[in-house]
């Protein structure tokens, strides 16, 4: 697979100017008319197209590219920030050994959710013959999870997979099937982006398979007739280039957690942190939204890094950073307070994927815009003594003699603040945590001076998207497929409710296989 040059480009567009004449001008002038297929005019011409590079536009290629298809990837970041959340991601798989089983579990994780059961068991198929699927990425004996803590725990400490299978492999061990589902990784490895290398260092070894980076899709080309999707308008070099598709398109596009306005209209937050890729700005919904898709689980998202899904405050717009030591210290002289200085959460219970207890059900706390976390001199020390927890700019900590002081450098309610700190000294003191339940061992009263950095919600990732079906076919609102448009990964994930650690991997490699064979010809 080769990037698409300045030179090819330049060639194709100049022979494109010479088809369309002056046609080109006026359909740029013209966006409705652009997003049809009414001149039958391109740029260029393949079989799919595939928009997104990461592991759910890779997988599609591939496997469009087996069925014999011509294929384009459309990525919009350059070539060194390839790959997206995929890239960056921790890299596991959420794996099952029975079928049956994986169906119960997948299916409570929807909750009390509407859900689509033929969805549900194309996916627990694919979890459960994943190893076919890493088989055409060259990777044979894949790392289940538990097997390697058997055979060798050593290593499973190390790498620290050990750690992860005790929180994700499964993360909902109360659920039916939970004791069948586990976990994998292409290597003895972690958040070391292997597994997306390798996936990309396959498809680009495919002569039929062309990647054009720092080219984003912009508009679905649509029949105005039978509705078909029959190419996509992207932009290059500040050009629009329409590409024709012969058989299909696929969305992989991820989804939109870098976008603002869609987290405060989908999600109901003015502002959420991300800790995953720069580029997921929403572009497949608008585009989806264009030609008529129907969309599902545009409220769901996956938080990371401390308990709650929060992260060290960064300058909105920038990557926060994900947070994984936090967890091991879980007691001391420690609480997190909201805007109004007062605590919201119990800190120190389990956190599933930012997700935490609210009166028995797992959700994501209620965000809170400027949290901050107040800490003594004893835990700055463990902080400090694990390494890897504290944050690298050391000019956003605050220290202070006095909780009075703390409020004052912070701005928060300095009675509020005041009240909650005397508040958690006597529970610690007690034992009790009258407020929410902390267990009395992970509490201290604090001495010596008190710290307090600055907290951010953030996400890995949103699961909204256009709506798909078993066959990652796109729908319309009446439930009936849109021909020719496909879909696999983070946009229009299955999570709606709760979300294992490695399912989106897991769907990514599932339904990318699903929809690039559908886009080439397969079952329509």
């Amino acid at each position: 697979m080769s990037e698409i040059t300045r030179r090819g480009f330049l060639s194709g567009m100049g022979t494109a100017a010479a088809v369309m004449g002056t046609s080109s001008v006026a359909l740029a002038s013209q966006p409705k008319s652009s997003r049809s297929s009414a001149a039958k005019d391109f740029d260029e011409t393949y079989d799919v197209v595939v928009i997104g590079d990461g592991f759910a536009g890779n997988t599609a290629a591939l496997f469009a590219a087996k069925a014999g298809a011509k294929v384009l990837i459309l990525e919009k970041a350059d070539e060194g920030a390839r790959g997206g959340n995929s890239r960056v991601c921790g890299q596991m798989m959420l794996y099952a050994h029975d079928y049956d089983a994986c169906v119960k579990y997948l299916t409570a994780l929807q909750g009390e959710m509407n859900h689509d059961d033929e969805y549900i068991s194309a996916y627990a198929d694919g979890i459960t013959n994943l190893k076919d699927i890493l088989s055409e990425f060259g990777i044979d004996n894949p790392v289940e999870w538990h097997a390697l803590i058997e055979d060798n725990e050593e290593t499973a400490k190390k790498t620290g997979i050990k750690m992860l299978a005790g929180i994700m492999a499964p993360e909902y061990p109360e659920f039916p099937g939970s004791d069948q589902m586990d976990a994998m990784c292409a290597h003895e490895g972690v958040f070391d982006s292997y597994f997306y290398q390798t996936v990309a260092q396959t498809v680009d070894s495919l002569e039929n398979v062309t990647v054009a980076f720092q080219t984003p899709a912009k508009h679905l080309i649509q029949d105005p007739e039978t509705k078909a999707i029959v190419g996509v308008i992207a932009e290059r070099d500040g050009a629009e280039v329409r590409y024709g598709a012969t058989s299909g398109v696929v969305m992989a596009c991820g989804g939109f957690e870098c976008n603002k306005d869609m987290i405060e209209n989908f999600i109901g937050c003015s502002y959420i942190g991300h800790v995953g890729g720069d580029y997921n700005t929403g572009d497949g919904i608008k585009m989806a939204q264009e030609v008529g898709a129907d969309f599902w689980h545009l409220t769901s998202y996956e938080g990371g890094g401390l308990v709650g899904g929060l992260s060290w405050r960064v300058p909105e717009g920038d990557r926060a950073p994900f947070i994984l030591g936090f967890g091991s210290v879980k007691k001391g002289a420690i609480f997190i307070v909201a805007d109004d200085g007062t605590r919201y959460f119990n800190e120190v219970q389990t956190s599933r994927h930012g997700k935490i207890n609210f009166h028995g059900i797992y959700r994501a706390p209620n965000t809170s815009i400027h949290p901050w976390m107040i800490f003594d001199q004893s835990q700055y020390d463990a902080f400090d003594q694990k390494g890897g927890i504290l944050p690298d700019d050391a000019s956003i900590i605050v220290t202070g003699e006095t909780i009075e002081e703390i409020a004052e450098k912070t701005g928060i309610d300095p009675e509020k603040l005041a009240d909650t700190y005397a508040r958690f000294n006597e529970y610690a003191q007690t034992g009790e945590d009258r407020d929410y339940g902390r267990a009395a061992e992970s509490m201290a009263p604090f001495e010596g001076t008190i710290y307090a950095i600055p907290l951010i919600h953030v996400m890995l990732n949103t699961q909204g998207g256009a709506r798909r079906n078993a066959k990652a076919q796109v729908l319309d609102p009446d439930g009936n497929p849109i021909p020719n448009l496909y879909s696999a990964g983070e946009f229009g994930g299955v999570a709606s409710f709760y979300y294992n650690g490695g399912g989106n991997v897991a769907e990514c490699l599932t339904f990318g296989k699903i929809a690039g064979t559908n886009a080439a010809g397969g079952d329509k």
